[in-house]
Parts: C-alpha cells; sequence; structure tokens
C-alpha cells in the first residue's frame, strides 16, 4: 500500500518520514533544499545526507523493514512530501 503525507521540517532537527517502506521519495513542495538520511537510529545533525532539491527529489530503494527515513531542512524552514510503499 502506498501512502503520500506532508510534512514542515526545519534545520535543527530530523524528523522521521517513513519507516519499514522499500522505495521512499522525499520532495519539496516550494524552493527550498533539503536533507534525507536513511537507516535505523534518527542520526546526528552532522551525519551524511544525500540532498534534493526542488528539481531533484530523492528516491530510495531497496529499504529494509528496519529502516527509517528521516529528513531535515539544510537552510530554512521547508514544507516536503513523503511518498512510500
Amino acid at each position: 500500500m502506498s501512502e503520500t503525507i506532508d510534512f514542515s521540517v526545519t534545520s535543527d532537527a530530523w524528523t522521521e518520514v517513513a519507516s519499514g517502506a522499500a522505495y521512499v521519495t522525499v520532495a519539496t513542495r516550494g524552493r527550498e533544499r533539503f536533507a534525507v538520511h536513511a537507516g535505523t537510529a534518527a542520526p546526528a545533525l552532522s551525519a551524511a545526507f544525500l540532498e534534493g532539491s526542488p528539481c531533484e527529489p530523492v528516491k530510495l530503494m531497496g529499504l529494509g523493514a528496519s529502516d527509517k527515513v528521516y529528513v531535515r531542512a539544510t537552510v530554512n524552514p521547508a514544507s516536503v512530501v513523503v511518498l512510500s510503499s
């Protein structure tokens, strides 16, 4: 089953946006850049991440049942939409 959810994220904390989904796509609703991290626990703010932008959503595939996806804004608050299945 697919699920689409909107999130408001800030640059000072990671927000869990998906859990246990094999496929996750994160895109912005505005012009903000955002960071995406996949793992089994919330990362430190300095952790490595994939960067998404208005022109380039982040697509993750082959995630495991225990994997979680976290998102934060890179500078300003951001509004993102997450599609998971």
